[in-house]
């Protein structure tokens, strides 16, 4: 890839090199865009006679391909990514889970000059949406080999980055209290109930057995019975 100043009026079809403010001060055109005859018509009427450009080499793939070649090639179960934009992809977790990194892959693939991929630490909990990582073109433009290295490293033993998702589980509670705490007990254990619910699953049964009884063992027992063979997991 090359920069290079060239006349407004040859720059179409070619990648801005440099931000360009129009004559209110504001962002008239972003680096990174593909110069159309429209573009140049307007960076004519706001007096620009040279812009800097960037023109891609034999074999080179623009900074939104780059970033969604390696983005694949990394990218393992539990993940989905968003973009390409400005050379960048976002991968956000599928659901709540752990989230996993090949540390040493992780290093030898951002010692590639253009491209680099950041991460949350590796064994991090992470929510539904949530960003976890971010692959970053940085130049407008890699060349092929870069890419195929990156690819290599990525695939070199299964994904460098993935999510272990939680399985939503059917779970069971058995209170247990005095009989004169019995009421009590049952009307507050919404938070064990939404602590359930925040790991996806379901509290689907909720039993009591009193702890005073002499047969309270057996109890008990009958109604870890009674969880299991309803499914409780």
């Amino acid at each position: 890839m090359r920069f290079e100043p060239v006349p407004v009026e040859a720059a179409e079809g070619k990648i801005l090199g440099h931000n360009i403010h129009g004559v209110d001060g504001r962002y008239a055109f972003r680096k990174g865009i593909c110069l159309t005859s429209e573009d140049v018509t307007v960076l004519q009427q706001i007096g620009r006679k040279i812009v800097y450009v960037a023109e891609l080499d034999e074999g080179d793939s623009g900074e939104d391909l780059a970033a969604e070649r390696v983005a694949r090639a990394v990218m393992g179960a539990g993940l989905k990514y968003s973009g390409p934009s400005a050379g960048r992809v976002n991968f956000r977790a599928r659901g709540l889970g752990l989230f996993r990194v090949d540390v040493e892959r992780l290093g030898r693939l951002n010692d590639f000059e253009g491209t680099t991929l950041a991460t949350l630490t590796t064994h991090s909990t992470v929510r539904r949406n949530q960003i976890v990582a971010t692959v970053k073109v940085i130049p407008f433009a890699l060349p092929e080999e870069t890419i195929r290295g990156a690819e290599a490293i990525a695939q070199e033993a299964g994904p460098l980055i993935w999510a272990e998702l939680l399985k939503p589980r059917r779970v069971g509670l058995i209170l247990s209290a005095s009989p004169g705490a019995r009421q009590r007990v049952e009307e507050q254990f919404a938070p064990l109930q939404e602590r359930v619910e925040a790991l996806s699953s379901e509290l689907a049964q909720v039993e009591y057995v009193d702890p005073g009884e002499e047969v309270a063992e057996a109890e008990l027992a009958a109604a870890l019975t009674r969880e299991l063979d309803a499914g409780m997991e």
